[in-house]
């Protein structure tokens, strides 16, 4: 029992030293939106995506989960634990959204989720706040 116990605390240590994380990087906020459709709430996000994997390296484009019921949209099975590159989450309500975003690198490093969610959110709530 207790040479495990010295293995834990060991990588523990290692981890501290090297600068390698357990727990991946992520962020979330929500913002003030119009009221507005479903539809529009999933048109936006997939422009917004599509948009800013064009502007910027390592997002993660693909689609994972549409549920229009749940009002639920994520890119790149945002629910699994330690994958790499920036990858969101968002769910709509009828005023606002919550926008949440992960961004692991090799060994958890973070990628910079915080600049990612601001320079994401923009894009977002502009096309959603957008007149038809």
């Amino acid at each position: 029992m207790k040479i495990f116990k010295n293995l834990f605390f060991g990588l523990v240590i290692m981890f501290v030293i090297s600068g390698c994380s357990v727990i991946e990087p992520h962020i979330s906020k929500e913002y003030k939106v119009q009221t507005r459709s479903i539809e529009k709430d999933f048109q936006c996000a997939e422009e917004s995506i599509n948009f800013i994997s064009k502007t910027q390296q390592n997002w993660e484009t693909k689609i994972t989960k549409k549920d229009t019921s749940a009002r639920v949209f994520q890119t790149g099975d945002y629910d699994e634990w330690n994958r790499m590159w920036f990858r969101v989450k968002i769910k709509f309500y009828d005023d606002y959204v919550r926008i949440d975003v992960k961004g692991s690198g090799l060994y958890l490093k973070d990628l910079g989720v915080e600049k990612a969610l601001n320079d994401f959110a923009p894009l977002l709530i502009e096309c959603i706040n957008k007149k038809d």
